[in-house]
This record gives structure tokens, sequence and C-alpha cells, in this order.
């Protein structure tokens, strides 16, 4: 006759319930800290690009209230700056979380298009008659 506790013991066994479980090695204090320095050089870079695009929109927006002149060379350098610090802030946060962000490559890859189509158009001056006799 098997004893109830023989019985309990044998599905315990087959559930595997309390199996030992291999313990997760933890990272050395090496591993852990070469990893939190390669992640701030990351994040510094993310804010140093961040600071730049805010600087190029502040400026761009100052020239706009009309109180300096600028032409189109001026734009076409200020956009250029913004789209390349603005695609190291994707790569930058792109590789923090792990590519969890890398549609924005496409995304950005779209607007700079668009920028450039904008900035490309040449502005049309009709031919009209002479002024002066």
């Amino acid at each position: 006759m098997v004893s109830r506790y023989g019985t309990i013991t044998k599905m315990f066994k087959k559930l595997n319930i309390f199996r030992r479980r291999p313990r997760k090695s933890t990272p050395s204090k090496e591993d852990t800290s070469r990893v939190f320095r390669v992640k701030y050089s990351w994040f510094k870079e993310l804010l140093a690009s961040n600071t730049e695009v805010l600087n190029i929109i502040t400026d761009m927006g100052e020239k706009l209230e009309g109180r300096q002149i600028f032409g189109m060379s001026y734009v076409r350098a200020k956009s250029t700056r913004a789209v390349f610090h603005t695609f190291r802030m994707v790569k930058c946060l792109n590789t923090l979380s792990n590519n969890k962000y890398a549609s924005l490559y496409d995304i950005l890859g779209k607007i700079n298009e668009k920028i450039k189509k904008e900035l490309g158009k040449k502005k049309e001056i009709p031919l009209t008659e002479p002024v002066l006799p």
C-alpha cells in the first residue's frame, strides 16, 4: 500500500515544481562598470546633439524675427546640421534601447527628403518689360 506522502511526492516530482533552477550569474563589477561607462557616453552624446538642435532652432527663430539678414545658404547649412544632429540623437537612442527605435531612421529619412525638396526649390522670376524706356 502506497502512503499518501509517497503519492504526493511522486506528483510533485512529475510536476517538477520544486526543482532547483540554476542561478543566473551576476555580472562582475568590472563588467557593470564598463556597461555603465558605455551607456553614459552614448547618453552624453544624445544630450549634446539635443542641445545643438535646440540651439539651431533658437538661432533660426531669431533670424525669422527680421532683425538680421540671411540667405538660403544659411538656411541650407543650418538645416543640414539639424538633420545631422537629429540622426545622431536617433542613433544614440537606438543604441541605448537595444534597437527598439530602428523605425526612426526611416522617419528621419523621409523628413530629410522633404526638407531637401523644399530647400531645392528655386524661386522663378517672371520676365517682364523693362521699367525704364
